[in-house]
C-alpha cells in the first residue's frame, strides 16, 4: 500500500525540516542584527559578501563542500544519511546534521539581506526613535521594537521555506543518500508508478498552498494596519 511506502518517508522529511528550521532561524536573524546595527561597516559588507556568494551557490555545491570538511578535513559526521527502523536515535540525529545544515543555509542566505534591509527600515522610523528617547536600551529596542516589526515582511519567505522543506528537497536529499519525501518522488519518476507520483504531487502541492495560507493569516495577525483594513 502507498501508506506503507509514504509513511516513513514523510516522518523523515518532518524530522529533517524541524532540524533545518531550528537552524534556520538563528542563521537568519544573527546575521541580520549584526548588519543592521552595524550598518556601512565592514562587518556588514563582509556579511553581505558571504550571503551573495551563498545565494548564488548550488545546493549541490553547498553539500559537497559541507562534505569535504566534515566528513575528509575533519571526519565527524557520517557521508551517507542512510536511516531505517532500526537506526538509533543517536545515529539517526548525526545523520540529520549535514542535509539539515546544508537546508537551513541555503534558506537563511535570502532571509539575512531581507531581514537586514526590513530592519534597517524599522530603525530609522519614528516610533523605534520614541523608544530610544524614553531611555530604553540598545538591545531591547532592537528585540522588543525592531525585529518583531521587521519579521512580518519576512513571513512569506519562511512560510514559503516551510513548504519547500516539507514538500521534499530532491537535490539534497540525493546527495546525502536520505530517504526522504523528495527522493521518493524522484524514485516514483524512475519507476514510473503513477499511483505514487500523484500521491506525492498532490502532498507537496497541498503542503505549498497550507504554507501560503498560514503566511497569510500571520502577517494580518502581526501586522495591526492589515487588520484594520
Amino acid at each position: 500500500p502507498i501508506t506503507e511506502i509514504l509513511a516513513p518517508r514523510i516522518f523523515n522529511t518532518l524530522m529533517l525540516s524541524t532540524l533545518a528550521f531550528l537552524i534556520y532561524i538563528p542563521l537568519a536573524v544573527v546575521p541580520a542584527l549584526i548588519q543592521a546595527v552595524h550598518r556601512e561597516q565592514p562587518v556588514d559588507h563582509a556579511l553581505s559578501i558571504v550571503t551573495l556568494a551563498l545565494l548564488s551557490m548550488p545546493d549541490f555545491l553547498l553539500a559537497t563542500l559541507l562534505l569535504i570538511l566534515f566528513v575528509i578535513m575533519v571526519p565527524v559526521l557520517p557521508a551517507m544519511s542512510l536511516v531505517d527502523a532500526s537506526t538509533g536515535v543517536g545515529d539517526y540525529l548525526r545523520a540529520l546534521i549535514l542535509p539539515a545544515t546544508t537546508l537551513a543555509i541555503v534558506m537563511a542566505a535570502y532571509a539575512v539581506r531581507m531581514l537586514r534591509d526590513n530592519l534597517i527600515e524599522v530603525l530609522e522610523s519614528e516610533y523605534v526613535r520614541m523608544a530610544e528617547l524614553k531611555g530604553l536600551s540598545r538591545r531591547a529596542v532592537l528585540l522588543r521594537h525592531a525585529l518583531p516589526n521587521a519579521l512580518v515582511p519576512t513571513l512569506n519567505v519562511t512560510a514559503l521555506n516551510l513548504g519547500y522543506l516539507i514538500g521534499g528537497v530532491v537535490i539534497v536529499e540525493k546527495v546525502f543518500g536520505f530517504p526522504g519525501f523528495g527522493s521518493l518522488l524522484v524514485d516514483s519518476l524512475q519507476l514510473r508508478d503513477l499511483p505514487l507520483i500523484e500521491t506525492t504531487v498532490l502532498i507537496a502541492a497541498a503542503v505549498y498552498t497550507v504554507a501560503n495560507l498560514l503566511a497569510d493569516i500571520g502577517a494580518i495577525l502581526f501586522n495591526p494596519r492589515l487588520r484594520t483594513r
